[in-house]
């Protein structure tokens, strides 16, 4: 998975950095710094990916998420290929309401765990 972080120009990253190496920066966009993380879901993984860290896995790149957000209030972390409907899924905590099976609610409410998990540490690393 490759994950996307736009911080508004000039912002210190420099925590996100420390938790998450492989941070890359690519340039400057109107709407902000703009990072990457891991490998785009249409490239597969080889053994150097997988050993040196730079693949994520879904949950990974949830946690990423979480964590980059929390840690920088102004911070807008993506998952590549996920859209404004999936990523809010990861920050809502109540999928009572939901009108599918309890196997998916669980894990929605899983990986919602991750993400809120992160973004507190995040939080707590500023």
């Amino acid at each position: 998975m490759e994950c996307i972080l736009v911080v508004p120009h000039k912002t210190d990253i420099s925590i996100i950095e420390r938790e998450y190496p492989d941070l890359c920066n690519d340039e400057m966009h109107e709407e902000g710094d703009r990072y990457f993380i891991g490998k785009p879901s249409d490239e597969e993984p080889d053994e150097a990916d997988e050993e040196s860290g730079e693949w994520l896995t879904y949950d990974e790149a949830v946690e990423f998420c979480g964590f980059s957000e929390g840690a920088i209030p102004d911070a807008d972390a993506v998952i590549d290929g996920n859209g404004e409907w999936a990523m809010g899924m990861l920050t809502r905590t109540d999928f009572s309401g939901l009108a599918t099976d309890d196997a998916t609610k669980l894990e929605y409410k899983r990986r919602s765990d991750i993400w809120h998990e992160a973004f507190e540490r995040g939080k707590l690393s500023r």
